[in-house]
């Protein structure tokens, strides 16, 4: 038997459904499903019912789910362990970054840290807020550098940085003569908004709904090119951070403050449980911590 395709299984178990345990492992579905294969022709049984809800395990997947469960993650924790008391400073790290995180803090950080322990090899997996939580959730071992998750359920936020949210418009727009803007004053405008895998379309319908309205949400995008465009042609407006603005063409566009305590943008690391974490994420953590002190 390969022992991976147990680790699978228990997965599996341990989620809703194939592409929900895919997404955690950081496998394609059709390897998933041929690993379970594997290991019902290996036991020459059915582990699993496929149903209109979903999937659901079988008496005999239910056998071999407490046979194996606790082996399999005890020698994931052991592994891990071992992995950095042999390892110090040495090896791969691997961590998952979101869109704007090095944007606002400075990449020359990250340059010193490879420079500082050459041994150390980072591996950074670029991907948006919602799968960067996804990610620390696939395992307690797992960090991520990302926006503070909108819901900290399972969740450990340690900030590094705080950003003040702006007002990006057309030139054209009636505000744009303004040298600071109440979020109220925005009530009857057309929104553009970053879609619902960014935390930062959370935060500011919350803002807004704070303030006392609904936003009228014209339009959703994880493109952020296209929403600056949409502004640059009075097609709505947009709050983000101002390097968004800076890093667009300036000569459409107007970027006023948003006079709100609580309008601003934090990102830091999130994890699971520090504590759990390894020597090596803990290092490069306070690494940054101590830079950004």
């Amino acid at each position: 038997m390969e022992f991976r395709n147990m680790q699978y299984f228990i997965k599996l178990t341990e989620c809703n459904s194939i592409s929900q345990a895919a997404r955690e492992l950081y496998i394609s579905q059709q390897a998933l499903s041929k690993a379970i294969k594997k290991l019902e022709e290996e036991f020459e049984t059915l582990l699993f019912l496929r149903t209109t809800q979903g999937i659901q395990l079988t008496e005999d997947g239910q056998y071999l789910k407490s046979k194996f469960k606790h082996i399999c993650h005890n020698l994931e924790e052991a592994t891990h362990e071992s992995y950095n008391y042999f390892n110090i400073h040495r090896g791969n790290l691997k961590f998952c970054v979101a869109p704007g995180f090095f944007r606002s803090i400075p990449i020359h950080y990250l340059l010193e840290f490879e420079k500082q322990f050459p041994n150390l090899t980072l591996e950074q997996i670029e991907i948006v807020d919602k799968e960067c939580e996804n990610y620390v959730k696939a395992d307690i071992h797992h960090f991520g550098l990302s926006t503070k998750p909108w819901h900290l359920q399972g969740f450990q936020f340690l900030p590094l940085y705080r950003e003040q949210l702006f007002f990006i418009a057309s030139k054209k727009h009636p505000l744009a003569h303004k040298k600071e803007i109440l979020l109220n004053e925005l009530l009857n405008e057309n929104f553009l908004f970053f879609n619902n895998r960014y935390n930062i379309h959370y935060r500011t319908a919350c803002f807004c709904k704070k303030a006392g309205f609904e936003p009228n949400i014209v339009y959703k995008s994880a493109d952020v090119s296209q929403l600056v465009k949409l502004a640059a042609q009075n097609q709505g407006i947009l709050i983000c951070v101002k390097h968004v603005y800076e890093e667009a063409n300036r000569e459409e566009l107007v970027c006023i403050p948003i006079v709100d305590e609580n309008m601003y943008w934090e990102i830091g690391v999130i994890f699971q449980d520090f504590q759990k974490l390894g020597k090596n994420a803990k290092l490069f953590i306070n690494y940054f911590i101590s830079k950004l002190s």
